[in-house]
């Protein structure tokens, strides 16, 4: 019990340490919102290239060699399984459904259904609008 109590404590002085710093390298050196616009236009810049990057990409055979460079089997997977929920969202199959032929929980199905549906980008549509394309 001691341990614990002892343990929770030393997370919450980190944490106020961390708060403490952030407060002050914000307001009295005014450098933290310089540092991370950088850091987001670096990050912008990196999506940018990887994007770039996949569409330089041929093949199906290709894409596999990229992404299994890229990412782990569990990144693969997980990625995969969205996609496989979008497909299934989309062809109004209801969540029960899904989480059985995909193994996905109901909390990644409301994540893949609102980007659908409510504050995505569109970029699932453009992907099944060109695979039906393709299909015909």
């Amino acid at each position: 019990m001691n341990i614990n109590i002892s343990l929770f404590t030393l997370a919450l002085f980190y944490v106020k340490i961390y708060l403490i710093s952030d407060y002050l390298a914000d307001t009295l050196f005014g450098c933290r919102k310089d540092v991370l616009a950088m850091k987001d236009k670096l990050e912008v810049k990196n999506l940018e290239e990887l994007y770039e990057a996949v569409l330089h990409l041929e093949t199906v055979e290709e894409c596999a060699c990229f992404f299994k460079d890229l990412c782990t089997i569990p990144e693969l997977k997980s990625l995969s399984q969205r996609f496989q929920v979008a497909k299934l969202l989309t062809e109004n199959h209801v969540y029960s459904d899904i989480v059985k032929e995909t193994g996905a929980s109901t909390a990644t199905i409301s994540r893949v259904n609102r980007s659908l549906n409510y504050d995505g980008t569109g970029g699932y549509k453009i992907v099944f609008d060109r695979l039906k394309e393709k299909d015909k």
